[in-house]
């Protein structure tokens, strides 16, 4: 850029500046992290009060059962948890609910994220809230993506559970131990105290029994209604890498417009061409939660917000510390929380009449 342009633009910035009052100079300055909940958020009624106000959400909610080919909303709000929770409708139903719950917070509060964070399919939630990934393609890949894990729970492909109680150098140790015998691995860093595993079938009786001795839990997927039963970012999904890349043929990616934190690679995304290699290796990986997590924490953001349907992620996050500002949008009884930390300034529309 041309030094003399550059330098108008600067003073026209801070004329701009200027004629801020102090609280809106500290609105701008604030930074915040959203957070995006994986498959296991979805539940009957989602985004009710949302979709009977708005008529962006409903929209969104309809274009999503345009391309899916069935009433996604019906299925939400008059059908039962069990269909609800098959990888193929829960994938595209807590993608839709997390873009509805985005596009609304930012309309309702004009200040975008500073960084995004998703768990497993949460990260496809946000490379699509900051315009990585179009809203329709997406939907049509986890769509595809949801029967694939799917296909894997009828297949009996191995198993899944959550560990909690127990030091991950602890739990690595038994892990280690068990390969012995057969194939388990942390599938999932989701607190210092709690992990996902998955595994071969015929050794998740041995595991259970082991992690019992060493004074920790072990609770099956199968267990968990909201949860399947397989063994999702671990090395067994390797046999459908070529079906995850056939899924992303046509897809065009863009540089994303807020950072992206990355739970596969446990770094920023750099570039667009990062994108589609990240989404196949995520499902063979582990999800590094954890360690983003302590990343992020230490550029000392402001506040966190669960963005997604339910308030797993923050209830995940308070389980780590309890000294973050951590909210959950779709908690009616944290929205005065949230509107305190926003709503004080005016929003991104009245801010630019000022300037």
């Amino acid at each position: 850029m041309n030094i003399s342009v550059l330098q108008s633009l600067q003073n026209i910035w801070k004329a701009a500046y200027k004629k801020l009052t102090k609280r809106e100079r500290e609105y701008i300055a604030m930074n915040y992290v959203m957070l995006f909940p994986g498959q296991g958020s979805q539940y009957l009624h989602m985004c009710h009060d949302l979709y009977g106000k708005s008529d962006e959400v409903r929209k969104i909610f309809e274009t999503s059962s345009e391309l899916l080919g069935y009433d996604l909303w019906q299925m939400i709000e008059h059908g039962d948890l069990k269909t609800l929770t098959r990888s193929q409708n829960a994938q595209p139903a807590v993608l839709t609910a997390s873009y509805a719950l985005y596009q609304n917070f930012i309309k309702k509060y004009g200040k975008k994220p500073d960084m995004v964070v998703g768990h497993s399919l949460g990260e496809i939630s946000a490379l699509v809230c900051t315009g990585s990934i179009p809203f329709e393609d997406a939907i049509c890949f986890v769509r595809s993506r949801g029967e694939l894990m799917e296909r894997a729970f009828q297949e009996k492909l191995g198993f899944a559970g959550i560990i909690t109680d127990m030091e991950q150098n602890e739990l690595e140790r038994i892990l280690s131990e068990l390969n012995e015998e057969g194939y388990v691995a942390i599938t999932g860093y989701n607190s210092p105290n709690q992990f996902m595993v998955g595994g071969n079938t015929q050794i998740e009786k041995i595991l259970d029994d082991k992690i019992e001795a060493c004074g920790g839990q072990y609770i099956p997927h199968r267990m968990i209604p909201m949860k399947v039963n397989a063994p999702y970012h671990s090395r067994l999904m390797n046999i459908y890498q070529k079906d995850f890349e056939k899924m992303l043929e046509g897809i065009k990616f863009s540089v994303p417009d807020v950072t992206v934190f990355s739970t596969v690679s446990g770094s920023m995304i750099q570039n667009e061409s990062e994108i589609p290699k990240l989404l196949i290796e995520q499902m063979a990986s582990p999800i590094l939660w954890n360690q983003a997590i302590e990343e992020i924490v230490k550029k000392k953001y402001d506040a966190y917000i669960d963005i997604g349907p339910n308030k797993i992620i923050r209830n995940l996050i308070e389980e780590k510390t309890r000294t973050l500002c951590v909210l959950a949008a779709d908690d009616r009884e944290e929205e005065e929380k949230i509107a305190s930390f926003f709503e004080k300034s005016p929003n991104a529309t009245e801010r630019s009449k000022k300037i």
